[in-house]
């Protein structure tokens, strides 16, 4: 966004009443796939910076760029941003990897051996889960981390997503 542009969004901010310093960076979401606009400027967004004025209590839904105006924060910004990117492809590259389907005794079993743990995810009834991560640096038999039985997921891709984001945590 150019400097002029820039000054044009912060003028009609201003107008609206709106705080232009005092704002604090509180997280960052994917729309992914629907779209949401910056409400400072009219950018349409994939990637929204949701800041907190604690003062006025207020909560916005801004860009990388205004993120980092606003909160004076430009390169912590593009910084947290790219991370959530670089995340987005771990776990599209870890969804896609290969899960193994099997029949138990006890109901369907999918496994995944990542580079980092073996992943089991265990469906006992429809909607009912179990999942187990296993680092591979460790013993087999003791799992790192252990979703139980009152994660409730109506799909599969539910429970690797939520397999996904305790696996992303291992180092």
């Amino acid at each position: 966004m150019s400097n002029q542009a820039w000054h044009k969004y912060r003028q009609r901010w201003a107008d609206a009443g709106n705080p232009l310093t005092g704002w604090e960076y509180v997280d960052i979401e994917d729309m992914q796939p629907e779209r949401e606009v910056c409400s400072f400027c009219p950018k349409l967004l994939r990637y929204v910076h949701i800041i907190k004025h604690f003062e006025q209590n207020l909560t916005e839904r801004v860009g990388c760029i205004c993120c980092g105006r606003l909160t004076g924060d430009e390169e912590g910004a593009k910084k947290r941003q790219d991370s959530k990117k670089h995340q987005n492809i771990r776990k599209s590259n870890f969804l896609k990897n290969g899960w193994c389907e099997t029949e138990t005794s006890d109901g369907l079993l999918w496994t995944l051996s990542a580079r980092k743990a073996e992943c089991k995810i265990f469906m006992h009834a429809v909607g009912n889960y179990t999942a187990k991560i296993c680092p591979k640096n460790l013993e087999k038999n003791v799992p790192l981390i252990t979703i139980d039985n009152d994660t409730y997921c109506v799909f599969l891709k539910e429970m690797q997503d939520q397999v996904f984001e305790k696996y992303d945590m291992l180092k």
